[in-house]
């Protein structure tokens, strides 16, 4: 039970930590998703960005900092892989809402941006960031929910 309140305490330590900084991590996010879409010819300002992960990615920045026993490098590959899905969601989003409208035919666009706009805000808020940090360290984690089974009289 020691290791579990330390770990809590730790993730509200990181996560507001994170949260106070998340100006900085949105600048760097925004540079290269405007990057990548000037890259893939997509004339973008930062104000059309109709979505940005960068505070997605702190709740998985914060379990994985406060994780116990995780290695700098998992730790490292962990918060990668975080940022590599979170960016491509990002990406996809673009083209769903900035791309021109003439790409979709009919009234199929409004569906398609209510579908994705629910999947994207339950998934990338709650889930994706606790899948993506279970998955990645389920070995590392577990040694803190571990413990022995108290004694019966």
């Amino acid at each position: 039970m020691k290791e579990l309140i330390k770990f809590l305490a730790k993730l509200i330590l990181f996560s507001a930590l994170l949260f106070a900084g998340r100006d900085r991590l949105l600048a760097g996010s925004q540079f290269l998703l405007l990057g990548s879409c000037s890259l893939l010819g997509m004339r973008i300002t930062p104000e059309m960005l109709p979505y940005d992960s960068s505070d997605k990615l702190v709740p998985l920045i914060a379990l994985v900092l406060a994780s116990p026993c995780l290695r700098i490098k998992k730790r490292c590959a962990v918060i990668g892989l975080g940022f590599a899905v979170f960016f491509l969601m990002d990406l996809v989003s673009i083209v769903l809402w900035v791309s021109p409208l003439s790409t979709f035919r009919g009234s199929l666009l409004p569906q398609i941006h209510l579908i994705y706009s629910n999947f994207w805000n339950l998934s990338g808020r709650w889930i994706l960031p606790l899948i993506i940090w279970i998955i990645a360290s389920k070995e590392e984690i577990g040694v803190f929910l571990r413990e022995s089974p108290p004694h019966l009289p």
